[in-house]
């Protein structure tokens, strides 16, 4: 946006001029395309089942409607 300047509220200034702390720069780590695919490989084998199993047909027994009529 063209024009607008860019200020941080007052409260958060005081935390940006004190930068980031070392100490939470440390445990950061770096996984390539290969851990990541390990980390996350989620089949879909129960969603598949799921999706390739019918629909139940809901059929109305003789005795409903026997039972309704009474």
């Amino acid at each position: 946006m063209d024009g607008v300047p860019f200020a941080l509220h007052p409260r958060f200034e005081a935390k940006a001029e004190g930068g980031v702390p070392s100490m939470s720069l440390n445990n950061i780590q770096i996984k390539s395309v290969q851990d990541i695919e390990n980390e996350y490989n989620y089949t879909f084998t129960v969603e598949k089942t799921a999706a390739s199993r019918t629909c139940p047909v809901i059929s109305h027994s003789s005795s409903l409607t026997s039972n309704s009529q009474a």
